[in-house]
């Protein structure tokens, strides 16, 4: 069941790649990757990110998408949703994405703002009693450089990690926020 829900996941990040491949002209004003200003239209992103944890000294992995409108040169709005995994843990979240270009040459520098909710998809058992799980509010700031049509980003990421003990009969919850740093590494359709 995990390996369906994983891969549903995967496939409604990656599907609006495979749909713009077949669709790209109609979706897009064709732009020329020089000097010229980004034109309005329907766009979208697919990201690879590792990123570590400082706080947990862990390792995780985020596969996004993001389909949303260009409004000018400078402003792009879209929404977008990834996977985030973590040992074994997954985390399913769903965002509202903003960026904003700060040039209009062939290296185009941007600021890049995701904030929304991570849904647990399972949890991570270390024996019986434990329980670990990635969930709630989800923010992530970002800043990149945009090379024709791949991008590259530095940024950290706002998560929650809820944990929950039962033993000698007695059960606690603790829900805490812990912060990783990342990179980046992007197509955009």
């Amino acid at each position: 069941m995990k390996q369906i829900i994983l891969s549903l996941g995967i496939l409604t990040c990656c599907s609006g790649v495979f749909g713009q491949m077949i669709h790209g002209s109609t979706l897009i004003t064709e732009r020329s990757y020089h000097n010229e200003p980004l034109q309005t239209g329907l766009r979208g992103f697919a990201e690879l990110s590792p990123m570590y944890s400082f706080e947990n000294d862990a390792f995780l992995m985020e596969i996004s998408g993001t389909y949303g409108f260009q409004f000018n040169s400078w402003f792009y709005a879209g929404v977008g949703l990834s996977v985030i995994r973590w040992d074994d843990s997954y985390g399913l979240p769903l965002f509202a994405d903003i960026r904003i270009y700060a040039g209009q040459r062939k290296i185009k520098p941007y600021f890049n703002l995701r904030a929304g909710y991570v849904a647990s998809l399972n949890s991570e058992y270390y024996d019986p009693g434990y329980t670990r799980r990635i969930k709630g509010f989800y923010f992530s700031p970002s800043a990149g450089l945009e090379i024709g049509r791949f991008n590259l980003s530095l940024g950290t990421q706002k998560l929650n990690e809820a944990t929950q003990r039962d033993s000698y009969g007695e059960s606690y919850t603790r829900d805490y926020p812990f912060w990783t740093l990342f990179l980046g590494f992007g197509y955009n359709f």
